[in-house]
């Protein structure tokens, strides 16, 4: 049996016993479950199921994080007509190795507000991004390489 799915019936136990299935229970339970098999890694046989959920929340909190920053930075391009927008299209070399982590990180750079993927190389070693307000073509790879990219590897390693 899989952490996570012994996870998800410790919590669905939490709510059993609490009486009532609410999302805020099974929340709770989740976390209770976590916490008890990361400090009894022997249930699970996994040592990594800790570190795995960690990175999961870590990935969870920077791209909420990244999407806030985008979407206060596209309200000011709106609410301030007169700023002068230096709209761009950065060519990303990627580390990622699987198409499952090159559609991901397309689709997540997508979903952040100011920048759009466009177009994959063949080869998958080249994302093409279009940015909304572009400073310096190094600082959106940079961004992109050192935050998103990087958290998105630790994810599927």
């Amino acid at each position: 049996m899989t952490s996570f799915l012994l996870n998800v019936i410790l919590a669905l136990t939490w709510c059993a016993a609490s009486g009532a299935v609410t999302l805020h229970n099974f929340v709770v339970g989740f976390l209770v479950g976590y916490a008890i098999l990361s400090v009894q890694p022997e249930i699970t046989r996994s040592r990594t199921y800790g570190k795995k959920m960690y990175h999961i929340v870590a990935f969870a909190v920077y791209f909420i994080l990244e999407v806030i920053i985008g979407a206060l930075d596209v309200a000011a391009a709106v609410l301030w007509p007169f700023r002068k927008l230096q709209p761009g299209i950065v060519a990303v070399p990627l580390d990622t190795r699987s198409a499952a982590e090159h559609t991901l990180l397309a689709n997540i750079v997508t979903l952040t507000p100011g920048t759009m993927s466009i177009d994959l190389s063949a080869d998958g070693k080249t994302l093409y991004v279009h940015v909304l307000n572009m400073e310096s073509p190094e600082a959106v790879r940079k961004s992109i390489k050192n935050g998103l990219e990087a958290r998105l590897i630790q994810l599927f390693n």
